[in-house]
């Protein structure tokens, strides 16, 4: 693939309705042998996404797309990647590459504000949505993507159909489990937020979220206990749970990142990354938007208003998992085991046929 252009002039994809939903939840989460794995729900309001799967290797030559159609920054992959794309294209939603980088793309509306496009800067101009599978084919760690974002410019490109531009931040973490919350506002003030955590949503900001966490340092998993009232009227409580009682459990962008955080938080330290990643589908079946749930009634779009897929990223041990809203059953992509010297730039469909692997149990009778 080496000297062969892939202008990533894909953006069609995304000409949605402003009210689009996309309440996508991210989590991470950490071994008792310092594993790492990540992962997050995806999820669109306006129309079936039909996202693929995305293969891109080694030595492919890529274009930056700038607003007045002039080239932008021209870079060459160093490093292959797997992920999901927003739409038969290789614009990566969600990612990983060979070296452990995971990337994911994450709605932000309100709050992303990007700094007027510049002529003159436009060598250096990369799109908001490339910028994703910039960092994946170009960096190894949290620590150079750091580095690297002052050596480009994020270019907003107005797509006319609905005369805005995508409002996205992203979330970055490398094997070493550093993981960090990029965030670009105020007319394209860079901010690049330390995260602990690993817990993303949308809107507000990285910062207002955490701040709000303080509203909720009740929570606990330990159940409540008996309360005597006025001395006279003693209080147990139902059962278990108790000691979650007041957790948000609406799908607006604060609740679901007090939620995402209190059940990372008191979530058991598992022995290895497999567990952790079956514990990660778990925890984010909790997030998965029921179909209509969030439209007037009987407005629903069908699939659109509903979780489309759920990925987990292991960044230790290399290796991109994912589910669909047509097939439950876990996929698996070992990085490991492509050679991504050779291998050639593609999109598959993430579901070979849209319905569910459901295994039939035949009971004999001599059982």
């Amino acid at each position: 693939m080496k000297g062969k252009h892939l202008t990533l002039c894909f953006f069609a994809i995304f000409m949605l309705s402003t009210q689009g939903v996309f309440p996508c939840t991210g989590i991470f989460l950490k071994s008792e042998k310092n594993e790492y794995v990540l992962a997050r729900t995806m999820e669109w309001g306006t129309f079936n996404l039909d996202s693929k799967l995305a293969i891109i290797p080694r030595g492919v030559s890529m274009i930056g797309e700038t607003p007045d159609g002039k080239t932008g920054k021209q870079w060459t992959s160093r490093y292959g990647a797997v992920g999901i794309s927003l739409a038969n294209a290789p614009i990566l939603g969600e990612g990983i590459n060979e070296k452990g980088l995971s990337m994911g793309v994450f709605y932000f509306p309100g709050y992303a504000s990007y700094k007027p496009f510049d002529k003159s800067e436009a060598a250096k101009g990369i799109s908001v949505l490339q910028l994703g599978t910039y960092l994946l084919t170009q960096f190894s760690t949290v620590d150079e993507v750091k580095k690297g974002l002052s050596e480009i410019v994020i270019v907003p490109m107005i797509w006319e159909s609905i005369n805005s531009v995508p409002p996205v931040h992203w979330r970055i973490a490398d094997k070493s489990g550093k993981v960090i919350v990029l965030e670009i506002i105020n007319n394209g003030e860079v901010k690049v937020y330390d995260s602990e955590i690993g817990i993303i949503t949308n809107s507000p900001t990285y910062d207002w979220q955490l701040t709000n966490l303080r509203n909720y340092v009740n929570l606990h998993s330990v159940p409540a206990s008996d309360k005597e009232v006025m001395g006279v009227l003693k209080l147990s409580p139902f059962g278990v749970g108790s000691g979650f009682l007041g957790i948000p459990g609406d799908f607006t962008p604060p609740s679901r990142f007090v939620r995402a955080t209190a059940y990372c938080a008191t979530a058991p330290a598992l022995s290895d990354a497999y567990k952790l990643m079956s514990q990660a589908f778990v925890i984010l079946d909790n997030f998965n938007i029921p179909i209509g749930s969030v439209y007037p009634y009987h407005k629903a779009p069908d699939l659109p208003s509903s979780t489309q897929w759920t990925s987990v990223s292991d960044v230790t041990n290399i290796e991109f998992y994912y589910t669909t809203y047509y097939n439950r059953q876990i996929r698996k992509l070992d990085l490991k085991a492509i050679d991504f010297g050779k291998v050639k730039l593609q999109v598959i469909p993430l579901d070979k046929v849209e319905k569910q692997n459901i295994e039939e149990i035949t009971i004999h009778a001599n059982q």
